[in-house]
């Protein structure tokens, strides 16, 4: 007998007497799950083509239906959009009984009295508005301040803009008095808690941010005044419509009072008219 038949033999001899248990083990039902749809996938056919399988659509149980209600299902975004379109004819309401002769737009309006602290910012907020009539305020503060005779060299101008412009103090007293708060969609500071009363102390107020968003949303008003009806619309609005609320204790100097309260009469009073008169075209005839 050669020597590979030999080895052949004692090879299969020695499997002939080893247990009869299979070697091979049958795969977890996972296992085979996986296996039987990737060679399923893997017979289908190929298409020229391609085409959009179309699978049924399967029925939702009560955890998936919960899901749909959090990321919003058609009903809750028509509520939703019913939400925003009440919001936008509010604040419409509220721009036409403070300033009766300017019109905002629904969009404009809801973006002015969005504060980027609200959920809904990120559709439109006031903060590039705001940035914008900072400046413009502090523009015509600083100029009244710098043309009054009442003006000397020991005034800095600086510092007086800056304490007049406080945001608390714009917030409390302009804000305030335009009902700014009472529309507004802001997102307060301080706990919950301590905004349950009624009455609510002038401290909780503060900490809450409440003049300070009412501030931005003053800033933002005259920012779009200022980019809709132009520069002098807007020097009209300040010296009516803000200057007056800042001539109290802690804003401009009582120096400074009685030339803005000339100026204020002379443009008609915290009510007078912003727009310039149209003139009449027609030329009477020779």
């Amino acid at each position: 007998m050669s020597r590979v038949h030999r080895c052949l033999s004692s090879s299969w001899r020695a499997v002939s007497s080893s247990s009869s248990k299979p070697v091979w083990t049958v795969p977890r039902a996972g296992t085979r799950a996986y296996v039987q749809a990737a060679l399923q996938q893997n017979q289908r056919p190929e298409r020229s083509t391609y085409s959009k399988p179309v699978h049924s659509r399967p029925q939702r149980d009560a955890h998936e239906e919960d899901d749909m209600a959090v990321f919003g299902s058609s009903s809750s975004r028509n509520s939703e959009t019913q939400q925003i379109s009440h919001f936008e004819e509010c604040a419409v309401e509220h721009f036409a009984g403070l300033f009766p002769e300017l019109q905002f737009s629904p969009e404009l309006a809801k973006r002015l009295l969005t504060h980027a602290s609200h959920p809904r910012a990120k559709d439109g907020h006031n903060g590039g508005l705001a940035f914008l009539g900072r400046r413009v305020i502090n523009t015509y503060l600083q100029l009244f301040l710098a043309s009054s005779p009442n003006f000397s060299l020991t005034h800095d101008i600086n510092t007086i803009s800056t304490q007049a412009l406080n945001p608390n103090l714009v917030g409390e007293k302009i804000g305030n008095s335009w009902g700014l708060g009472r529309v507004m969609r802001w997102t307060p500071a301080a706990p919950s808690y301590k905004l349950k009363d009624s009455a609510i102390e002038e401290q909780v107020k503060r900490e809450a941010g409440l003049y300070k968003v009412q501030a931005e949303a003053v800033q933002g008003i005259v920012g779009g005044i200022y980019q809709q009806y132009g520069a002098s619309v807007a020097h009209r609005f300040f010296h009516t419509r803000v200057l007056p609320y800042l001539l109290v204790k802690g804003g401009v100097p009582g120096v400074f009072h009685q030339e803005a309260h000339s100026i204020l009469k002379q443009m008609g009073g915290r009510n007078g008219p912003l727009l310039e008169p149209k003139k009449n075209t027609q030329t009477s005839a020779a």
